[in-house]
């Protein structure tokens, strides 16, 4: 069984993704990744981060960067500093409804 799937109920049920980005010379960049609520704190972010560096390390990039809103309540941001990444850049985005 891959290791972002988990058996649930006798099924294999696929549980967390990663989506990444290779168009830039030196940076990898993460797109987005998630791990549905059921399979958290079981290091399936942590796996799918570690895989990423290292696809990218084999790819020559010596830098890999992610996007994430700093007052994530999924506690993502936590997930990304244990794997050793640190804030950059911050961005606030300002919005309105359109009628």
């Amino acid at each position: 069984m891959p290791p972002w799937s988990y058996a649930a109920a006798g099924k294999v049920i696929d549980c967390g993704f990663l989506i990444a980005r290779d168009d830039r010379e030196a940076m990898g960049w993460i797109r987005s990744v998630g791990v549905v609520p059921a399979a958290r704190g079981r290091g399936l972010g942590g796996f799918l981060l570690r895989h990423a560096s290292g696809v990218f390390t084999a790819r020559g990039r010596d830098t890999v960067g992610l996007g994430v809103d700093t007052a994530n309540a999924t506690g993502a941001p936590r997930l990304y500093e244990r794997h050793g990444l640190t804030l950059h850049h911050a961005v606030d985005t300002w919005e309105t409804v359109v009628r």
